[in-house]
């Protein structure tokens, strides 16, 4: 008898585990119409405990960073990388592992935290602002990478269109922009300027008056640069572009001075 009871309680069990995985792989293609980007992630099989696996991994891995900051160790931010990785399996919407994991590793490994805001942006978090945001910042701030500007560049467009994006984001765009112009004042007036011109309306005021601001900073800064080239240059064409340069910043500080809107504003080449 005690022999049947066993054979039962092992069949009742065998049946539970396959009702369970049957009923888990249904909820994972349900949840997949939902969220297809989930498909893209190589998940195992984990009978739909991965949102409760992850947020166990999420709790050990503070845990391990607070022994790593102790210890020290010279690996520590590879194995960082590869826990964050791991955990993103099996959660792949969690958005704080990957924007906390991707600041822990900014400073030592960028590229890794790049990696890891790029999966984040994969699976379909990029409509999360700070996502590529951060990757923006990390990549202008702390990637070696020649084309980081311009890769900057096209992080802080994709912030931008998120509707929730503060006003600093936008700015960033156009710091960064700047920087891919290497800081040239001319150059540099031209981005703000044409951003200037195209804010409107009362409720975009501060905007415009911070835009006002790094146009007189890049002016200021391009007026001493256009003096010392115009006293050190005899050649004619030279000085006609310089001077027409000098003319065009000159008209553009009078604009902003007055709230004055223009479409075309590009200055005369130098």
């Amino acid at each position: 008898m005690k022999q049947k009871t066993s054979s039962i309680v092992w069949v009742v069990a065998l049946a539970g585990f396959a009702a369970a995985s049957w009923s888990a792989n249904r909820l994972y293609n349900w949840k997949s119409e939902l969220s297809p980007q989930e498909v893209r992630v190589p998940t195992q099989f984990y009978a739909g405990m991965d949102k409760f696996l992850s947020n166990i991994s999420w709790m050990t891995l503070i845990q391990w960073q607070a022994d790593e900051m102790q210890t020290k160790t010279t690996n520590a931010p590879d194995k960082l990388f590869q826990k964050l990785n791991a955990l993103t399996n099996l959660d792949p919407l969690f958005a704080d592992a990957y924007l906390d994991g991707a600041l822990a590793l900014a400073s030592t490994n960028p590229d890794q935290s790049i990696q890891l805001l790029d999966k984040a942006m994969a699976m379909g978090l990029d409509t999360n602002w700070k996502v590529p945001f951060y990757a923006g910042q990390i990549t202008l701030l702390n990637s070696k990478q020649a084309d980081a500007p311009e890769t900057a560049v096209t992080y802080f467009e994709r912030a931008t269109k998120a509707p929730d994006a503060p006003e600093y984001v936008q700015s960033a765009m156009l710091h960064a922009k700047c920087v891919q112009a290497k800081e040239e004042p001319v150059a540099s007036i031209q981005i703000w300027y044409d951003y200037y011109n195209t804010l409107h309306g009362v409720d975009l005021a501060s905007r415009r008056a911070s835009a006002v601001t790094q146009i007189n900073n890049y002016a200021e800064t391009a007026s001493t640069d256009l003096e010392e080239k115009l006293q050190s240059t005899t050649d004619a064409a030279a000085r006609e572009k310089l001077l027409k340069s000098r003319a065009w910043i000159a008209k553009v500080m009078e604009d902003v001075k007055n709230g004055v809107e223009r479409t075309p504003s590009t200055q005369p080449a130098t």
